[in-house]
């Protein structure tokens, strides 16, 4: 028995041998295998971990090459800009220059015009003065200021004007305001209904700013005087100067007859900057020096609108009587408008003017001639049928409000 236990266990030791031996070496085969694997995932971490550092490397790469170019574009831009603006301040004069030529081309002064209208810098000042029929002489005239900006206002009144539906000056007041702002004395030959009011008020606006306060005291006499043959003149141009003077804070006052005295003297005894009248009133008001009710010793602005129609409703008497009381140490500026240009005006003129510069509006500026932009109609009737027809015509207007009947 001990002898087949004995055999026996070893017999099951030799079968048990080559079972461990198995055992090991598929343990072996086992730890090399995950060894083999560790080592793959590390070397598939270390190059995963590689090419996200090759693309964080890529990506800081782009960005700077961005900054750069970004700010290689900004540097161009800025010489660019700067290059243009220089450009711009140099070729701003030729650029006129060019383009005026063009206009000639065109031929045709109604296209020349609106293109004026719509940017004035393109047209030269002898092309603007043919497009617009406007003639100078007496002297040394300034090239007409085609915007509002040019013409020296303040930045209040342009808006007031612009926002009164005026985009451009009118032929007169462009080339009126360079002369009067020039300290020149001006003979203006225009048309009723041309701009004219604006076209001696506002540099008159613009000489008080200047020159005085614009918070006179009461007893301080005008600045600027302006005469006018009826009273609806007067009183059509102390509306203008109301209307556009608040923006630049002007007071004025207006006197003619056909009204009581005391009130128009108090108004310009409390202190004004320009007075408007008929030359009778002022007369009879100037008369007056106890207290003085129009003191004169701060005048540098004088101004006769219509000249013409004054002279033929026998104002010159009264306009020379009022002329002797202006200071004689003291100069001042003269301004006449007239719609023609008889004798008597140009012995008016060469009288109380000194070297003035004259300009005309319209082809006919030199003689009477009929308003273009005024439909007239004539009707031939008996001396009998006058009232009938005159009646027949009132009716026949369709909007009463629109018309003015004189």
């Amino acid at each position: 028995k001990d002898m087949s236990d004995s055999s026996g266990s070893e017999s099951e030791e030799e079968t048990k041998k080559p079972k461990k031996k198995a055992v090991k070496k598929v343990a072996k085969k086992r730890a090399a295998d995950s060894s083999s694997d560790e080592s793959s995932e590390s070397e598939d971490e270390k190059a995963a971990s590689k090419g996200k550092n090759k693309k964080e490397e890529e990506k800081k790469a782009a960005k700077k090459t961005k900054k750069a170019k970004k700010e290689d574009s900004s540097s161009d831009e800025d010489s660019d800009d700067a290059g243009d603006k220089a450009g711009k301040r140099k070729a701003h004069t030729p650029k006129k220059e060019e383009e005026a030529p063009k206009k000639k081309r065109r031929g045709e002064d109604g296209e020349a015009a609106a293109a004026a209208s719509a940017d004035p810098e393109l047209l030269s000042a002898a092309e603007w003065r043919k497009v617009h029929e406007v003639t100078v002489s007496g002297g040394d005239c300034p090239p007409p200021c085609q915007r509002f900006e040019d013409a020296g206002l303040n930045p209040e009144l342009i808006s007031m004007v612009k926002n009164a539906g005026f985009t451009t000056p009118s032929a007169i007041q462009a080339q009126g305001w360079p002369v009067l702002n020039a300290g020149k004395d001006l003979i203006a030959v225009a048309k009723t209904g041309s701009g004219k009011t604006c076209g001696f008020l506002f540099p008159a606006f613009m000489l008080i700013r200047k020159s005085v306060s614009l918070t006179p005291r009461r007893g301080d006499g005008p600045v600027a005087v302006c005469l006018a043959p009826t009273r609806e003149l007067a009183v059509q141009i102390e509306a203008e100067c109301t209307k556009f003077g608040q923006a630049s804070k002007i007071a004025s006052a207006c006197v003619y007859g056909g009204m009581p005295k005391g009130p128009q003297i108090r108004s310009c005894m409390f202190g004004i900057h320009i007075i408007i009248g008929t030359p009778g009133r002022f007369n009879d008001l100037l008369a007056l020096t106890n207290p003085p009710v129009i003191p004169l010793d701060r005048v540098q602005y004088l101004v006769l609108d219509e000249a013409d129609r004054m002279l033929d409703m026998g104002f010159e008497p009264q306009i020379k009587k009022i002329l002797e009381a202006f200071p004689k140490d003291k100069p001042y500026q003269s301004v006449m408008f007239t719609a023609t240009w008889p004798k008597a005006v140009q012995s008016l003129a060469s009288t109380y003017l000194k070297n003035p510069i004259q300009v005309s509006i319209g082809a006919g500026a030199q003689r009477l001639t009929v308003n273009k932009d005024i439909e007239q109609i004539m009707y031939s009737v008996p001396n009998n049928d006058k009232v009938d027809k005159m009646l027949e015509v009132f009716r026949s207007i369709k909007s009463p409000e629109d018309a003015s009947v004189i």
